[in-house]
């Protein structure tokens, strides 16, 4: 079950316990990812990292990732690790991603203020 990151980090809160979040990059990554959350029945966060959004990789894996966390019996998040421009970050919302982070650490403090503003 696709879900955001608020909702797995309010059960997580509530349960007393953490939730993984693990890099995934493939088809078998992701299925074992699954796998292992569905086993253990918890929720999961799949990451991806930016690098796979922009190139095409991307446009394969991503399909996969979400069909993946759609049909899960256990709550995901599909989660942008490190965005590195706003780009990336709005190609993952527009790809169906639950979550997001934008990377601003190599700007200077107020570019990445603004950045993170817009």
């Amino acid at each position: 079950m696709l879900v955001n990151l608020k909702y797995v980090l309010d059960m997580a809160e509530k349960g007393g316990y953490a939730v993984p979040a693990l890099n995934v990059y493939n088809l078998e990554t992701v299925m074992g990812v699954i796998a292992a959350a569905e086993e253990e029945r918890s929720p999961i966060i799949l990451q991806v990292y930016s690098r796979l959004l922009t190139n095409e990789e991307g446009y394969y894996v991503s399909p996969i990732i979400l069909a993946a966390a759609e049909k899960a019996s256990v709550p995901v998040c599909v989660h942008l690790d490190h965005g590195l421009n706003y780009e990336t970050v709005e190609k993952a919302l527009e790809i169906g991603f639950s979550s997001v982070m934008l990377d601003g650490s190599l700007l200077s403090f107020e570019d990445n203020i603004n950045l993170t503003k817009k």
